[in-house]
């Protein structure tokens, strides 16, 4: 590696040495280095990245012929065999020789394939001959594989690439190209080290490249081809950037290309024709030396350039000072830099043929004395003039040719001086000028000709012309004369005032030198004062005040003096034509004169000015504005808008707009505007002046005529009703102009149907309520929608109808009531009595006074199926018993929709009506028909109270089959039978009838909310605590046990995904119903008791957390309430949903919650309207 490292400091340092001009040891040195490869004993190591372990520890070692398609492989012998890439792989040769199995290449990279070659073993030597590292070599390539004796890159598709950092591939032979390495289309071949030598091939003896090829350092030398291209054939691109080409031919094929940069060239190029890109690199003939010619490099070998010396003008004229002029072979050139085409001497063999070179050419000047002249010379004598040619190849590192001289003389004379002149201004000839303007002399001042020489004029610092008025002593102004033709150019600003005004005589004087005479010549001029303009500049625009001076700020000025000079300009008077205001008025300035130091210099055109001004109108003022009058309300008479304003220089004038925004652009009038409808206005004022004053900017008040309020009163007759019928409800009050009425009830249930002339009506059903009736204005332009009420007081009337015809009461012994109580009366224990009422309904007291006691059952039968049953032991004896009215209305409407809606049931509700009013004293039987589409299901009989406006179990039983019900009833009123599926009599073991919480959770039962223990217990668990899991799931069943996922629970860490109440837990969470403890354990406590105030945010949360109002402090605990839950207790305080305990005043927010409690809750959401949608956001 070391001898490597010296090599290329080595050559690094010839380098600079060929640009510097000391290189020829260095090279000889090079050169010796170059000559004799076949000894040569350098290795090259893996660039940095490519360094190894050398015991290989991983690597695969080669044992013969492969095909390789990835990995590391080393030699670690001499092997024979042949190898084919296929994929990346890198080949450590290990000191050791590869030899070739036969005929064809040995390596081989076919697609894909990415070969990089090193070695980490120097010193190898076979057949006799030491070689850097490791070495691939073998027999040679013929017939059909003709190509690459050593490595072959050859890809049929796609891309391959070979990288050679070290080793040798030497003693390949190959009858067509490439003997060490051949490179086809699509690859790329990188040479950073190692040796290509003693290979040959038809062409290309050590590289044959057809891809892309780079050579950074490495040695390709000692090859030999049969016909071009010995060290290297390029038949692509190549890229020279280092290293070393020995000194066998290099050829590149036609429009391929080449670039060196950098390295050591040995070799010639195989035709002259061949054209290299070189922007650096050192080169050389067999030899290897160079040489130098005034301090350039000059390759070895090279003659002179001939340049054929032509006509130079030393013996005629001189005519542009310029000191040389040269013909070269095949060129004719004017004065100046020639471009030479440049032939080569014979015994040099160019490194590009046929191409016109660069030609750098200096001059040098001795006069008669032999002394050197430093500058072009000027001064009258005879110069000995001397080209040097030097032709040189372009590049970054120019290459020169010997240099060339030609000489030639130059002789300049003196001569007597011709003098003219021409007078211009500018480039227009004239005499007559204006003060201020530059005058132009220009001219020539020339010789004789001379038959021998040049003549000129010399020595400059005399060489002057000047120019002079009236023959005064001094110049007025002064100019060079050109060397080259003798013109000069006077110029003279008569602004400088060294010339007067008026009519003179102008002379140019040349004053000589040593080569020529003096001379003058005159010209004559006029110069005139220069005229300027008065005018006025300045504010041009004033005020009103009745006058016509001008306005302050405007003044008279000038234009057209010269900024160097002195000169004032005033008027005897500036004036308005008149003091009106208005635009565009006249203003004059008169009586102008100049004055100052340079007033002789200039005349005016005019003593007078005038310029365009204005006399804006003054203003006018608002003493007193007008203002909105307010509070105006629609009258359906007109009203004034806004109060008057008083206006000083104008009169107050007004106008209607359409905005606040637009301005209206006429119809003002000195009239106060007036409104009639309601609405907004917008009122419009200013102030109105004459010419002279401006009249005020509008300025809009904005002015509201409120709309009325209608007395509306709206009257029912009849006001009160007992039993159904039809009210008329009238309206008075109704406004003209527009506007719809409507009248509707409270209940939605009632239709109010209009009628003519402002009446509606409605019709009320049986039963006590009272009804509040509101008629709606809806209101129009001119009046505000109001509202008036009315109420109806409807008082329940049994729908119980006596039949009109009645044939009185019988047994099947008996007729009429006096032998009906005898056949009581006779009746034995056990035994029963039916009556047919025969159309009646009323029985008198006595009846059930002589059944009281005895084992004797009665039946009354009244009309369509129904009918009475007492037991007389039912009936207490000795009681005295008034009259009875037993009739029964069957489908009566005397309970409200909504009370009914709260227990309907899944078949269907009858309502009925008892004509008896009260108690009756003792329990008996109806029968009734409900249908025998009902038979087989449950009649569930529920009691109204008419003052809670409730439903209240009663008891149940099952239809008969032919559709009749038999209820145990103990006093009369409105009844309701809910026909289901199933009796609605308590089923729970700890659930009684007539407690506080029956119906509650009867609800609740029914509703499948709360359905109690599913442990075989039969129990509701009334007494028991409600726990956070139950109301979960309480919840989610009123939700209508929606899809929810059950894992959701395990965000809490004690909740399990298979417990019972995991989807409840989950979907309540989902719904911001229910939330875990935010004390940081994560726990949702599902079996902790719920306390009411926590019942309260559930609830509230439901409802979407409203705001409400209640006073806490109207219980004796209201104060305990948490900070958290206080605005949800509040809420379900103020809906009734939380009420605190009537025997103690408490409200008990801690306190846990039973189960009957939530129950309470739930039913009192169900009925009471607090949310309609429990359970669902």
């Amino acid at each position: 590696m070391l001898a490597v490292v010296v090599l290329m400091v080595l050559a690094a340092c010839i380098a600079v040495a060929v640009s510097g001009g000391a290189q020829p040891v260095l090279a000889e040195a090079l050169g010796d280095a170059l000559s004799s490869t076949s000894s040569a004993t350098v290795a090259v190591e893996p660039r940095e990245g490519n360094d190894h372990d050398t015991s290989h520890s991983g690597w695969t070692a080669i044992t013969g012929t492969q095909t390789l398609s990835g990995g590391n492989y080393y030699l670690n012998g001499d092997v024979t065999g042949d190898l084919t890439i296929t994929g990346t792989v890198t080949l450590c040769l290990n000191g050791y020789v590869l030899t070739g199995s036969g005929n064809g290449s040995v390596i081989t990279i076919s697609s894909g394939g990415n070969l990089t070659l090193c070695d980490c073993r120097p010193n190898t030597t076979h057949s006799g001959i030491s070689y850097t590292g490791g070495v691939i070599t073998g027999g040679k390539t013929t017939g059909s594989d003709r190509a690459g004796g050593g490595v072959e890159v050859y890809p049929t598709s796609g891309n391959a690439s070979f990288t050679m950092y070290g080793g040798t591939i030497a003693g390949k032979s190959s009858e067509e190209s490439g003997g060490g390495v051949t490179t086809w289309a699509n690859t790329t071949f990188t040479m950073y080290g190692g040796t290509i030598t003693n290979n040959t091939g038809d062409t290309g003896g050590g590289v044959r490249n057809g891809g892309t090829f780079y050579m950074y350092g490495g040695t390709i030398s000692g090859n030999t081809t049969a016909w071009k291209g010995a060290e290297l054939y390029v038949n692509n691109v190549a890229n020279i950037q280092g290293g070393t080409i020995g000194s066998g031919t290099v050829y590149i094929a036609g429009s391929k290309t080449l670039n060196i940069s950098d390295g050591y060239i040995g070799s010639s190029f195989d035709d002259t024709s061949d054209t290299a890109n070189i922007t650096g690199g050192y080169f050389a003939n067999g030899d290897a030396t160079a040489n130098t010619v005034a301090g350039r490099a000059v390759a070895s070998g090279c003659t002179a350039v001939d340049i054929s010396q032509g006509n130079h003008y030393g013996d005629t004229d001189y005519q542009n000072g310029y000191p040389y002029a040269v013909y070269t072979t095949g060129s004719t050139s004017g004065y100046g830099v020639a471009s030479v085409t440049v032939t080569y001497g014979t015994s040099y063999t160019p490194i590009v043929s046929g191409n016109t070179h660069n030609v750098e050419v200096s001059y040098s000047y001795k006069d008669s004395n032999e002394e050197a002249v430093n500058d072009t010379p000027s001064a009258v004598g005879t110069y000995t003039g001397t080209a040097t040619f030097a032709a040189y190849i372009d590049g970054a590192n120019k290459i020169y040719y010997p240099e060339t001289d030609v000489s030639f003389i130059v002789t300049i004379n003196s001569a007597t001086p011709s003098i003219t002149a021409t007078v211009s201004y500018g480039s227009t000839q004239t005499n007559i000028f204006t003060y201020g303007d530059t005058i132009t002399i220009s001219g020539t001042v020339t010789a004789a000709p001379s038959t021998n020489g040049v003549s000129l004029l010399a020595e400059p610092e005399q060489n002057q012309v000047g120019l002079y008025v009236s023959r005064n002593d001094s110049p007025i102004a002064k100019a060079d004369v050109t060397t080259t033709d003798g013109s000069f150019i006077l110029q003279y600003n008569t602004a400088s005032q060294l010339m007067p005004t008026g009519s003179q005589t102008l002379t140019v004087k040349y004053g000589g030198s040593s080569g020529l005479t003096s001379g003058e010549a005159t010209a004559t001029i006029t110069l005139n004062q220069k005229a300027v303009t008065a005018s006025l500049s300045g504010t041009t625009a004033k005020t009103y005040d009745g006058e016509t001076n001008a306005p302050t700020g405007l003044t008279v000025g000038l234009s057209g003096v010269l900024s160097a000079d002195t000169v004032t300009v005033s008027a005897e008077s500036i004036t308005y034509d008149d003091a009106n205001a208005g635009a565009n008025k006249t203003i004059t300035a008169t009586g102008i004169t100049l004055s100052g130091d340079d007033a002789k210099w200039y005349s005016l055109s005019s003593d007078t000015a005038a310029t365009t001004g204005s006399i804006t109108a003054a203003a006018s003022s608002v003493d007193t504005a007008p203002e909105a009058n307010t509070s105006l309300t629609f009258t359906v008479t007109a009203q004034a808008l806004v109060t008057a304003g008083s206006a000083s220089n104008g009169t107050m004038v007004y106008a209607l707009g359409t905005s606040a925004d637009d301005v209206p652009a006429d119809n003002y009038s000195a009239t106060i505007p007036t409104g009639t409808n309601a609405g907004t206005y917008y009122v419009w004022y200013k102030v109105q002046a004459d010419q002279n004053y401006s009249d005020t900017a509008p300025v809009c008040v904005t002015v509201t005529i409120a709309k009325a309020t209608p007395e509306l009163a709206l009257a029912a007759s009849p006001a009160s009703l007992r039993g159904r019928g039809t009210v008329t409800l009238t309206l008075t009050g109704v406004p003209e102009g527009g506007g719809s009425v409507t009248v509707a009830c409270d209940d939605g249930s009632i239709t109010v149907a209009a009628g003519d002339d402002g009446a509606w009506t409605a019709s009320l059903p049986n039963r006590t309520q009272t009804y509040t009736f509101t008629a709606s204005f809806d209101g129009n332009d001119n009046y505000d929608p109001t509202k008036a009420s009315c109420t109806v007081e409807v008082t329940y009337r049994s729908t119980y109808v006596p039949p009109a015809h009645t044939d009185g009461p019988s047994t099947s012994g008996s007729e009429g009531w006096d032998d009906i109580k005898d056949e009581i009366a006779g009746a034995e224990g056990g035994g029963s009595i039916v009556i047919d009422m025969g159309g009646e309904t009323e029985v008198p007291g006595e009846v059930f006074e002589e059944v009281a006691g005895k084992d004797v059952d009665v039946t009354f039968e009244l009309e369509d199926g129904v009918s009475w049953t007492v037991n007389g032991q039912d009936v207490p004896k000795g009681a005295d018993i008034g009259d009875l009215d037993l009739g029964v209305g069957m489908g009566t409407d005397g309970i409200p929709v909504d009370v009914i809606n709260a227990v309907t049931g899944e078949v269907g509700t009858v309502q009925i009506a008892l004509a008896h009013d009260g108690e009756f004293g003792f329990e008996m039987v109806l029968t009734a028909p409900l249908g025998r589409e009902n038979a087989g299901y449950w009649a569930n009989l529920y009691h109204y109270d008419e003052d809670d406006e409730r439903l209240s179990f009663e008891t149940d039983a099952r239809i008969d089959d032919d559709g009749s019900v038999s209820l145990r009833l103990s006093h009369a009123s409105q009844y309701a039978i809910v026909i289901d599926k199933v009796g609605h009599a308590l089923p729970f073991a700890d659930a009684s009838e007539g407690e506080w919480y029956s119906e509650p959770v009867r609800w609740t039962w029914l509703h499948g909310v709360m359905t109690g223990y599913d442990d075989g217990s039969n129990l509701f668990g009334t007494e028991d605590a409600l726990t956070r899991a139950q109301l979960a799931a309480t919840l989610y069943k009123a939700a209508g046990s929606p899809a929810a996922d059950p894992a959701g629970v395990e965000r809490y860490s004690d909740c399990a995904y298979g417990a019972w109440y995991a989807e409840a837990v989950s979907w309540a969470t989902d719904q911001g119903l229910m939330t875990g403890y935010d004390d940081g354990s994560g726990r949702f406590a599902p079996d902790a008791p719920l306390t009411r105030e926590q019942l309260a945010v559930v609830f509230w949360r439901a409802a979407g957390s409203p705001a409400a109002e209640a006073d806490l402090g109207a219980f004796l605990d209201g104060g305990e309430t948490s900070s958290w839950a206080r605005p949800a207790v509040i809420w379900a305080v103020s809906t009734g949903l939380l009420k605190g305990y009537g025997n103690t005043g408490e409200l008990d927010p801690a306190g846990t919650l039973t189960r009957a409690q939530a129950a309470t809750v739930l039913y009192r959401l169900a009925t009471e309207g607090a949310d309609e949608t429990l359970g669902s956001r």
